[in-house]
């Protein structure tokens, strides 16, 4: 078993490693930062569902903006298309 003086970790040769009471203190410290960052990590995850309905709803509202949008053009289309053939008509008749 070896022995560490200033809390860290000894060489990597297979043999138990101890820490000092200084690493303890170390690792003790650590522990309300590894806190923060696990229930922060988990508040996070609302955040991702939240943003996911809010994107949902708004793809909702452009699926049927758009669906009218392509009514209405397709409806100008066969305006259009009406009235060039009534003037290729009266051309024809003209001719």
């Amino acid at each position: 078993m070896m022995k560490m003086e200033r809390g860290g970790v000894a060489g990597n040769d297979g043999g138990d490693q101890t820490f000092t009471g200084q690493g303890k203190a170390r690792m003790k410290s650590g522990c309300p930062l590894q806190s923060i960052t696990l229930s922060s990590v988990r508040s996070s995850g609302v955040s991702p569902g939240v943003n996911k309905s809010r994107v949902i709803q708004t793809l909702q509202n452009w699926r049927v903006t758009h669906a009218q949008l392509r009514k209405d053009r397709l409806t100008e289309g066969k305006a259009m298309e009406a009235r060039s053939d009534r003037r290729l008509k009266r051309v024809e008749a003209d001719g």
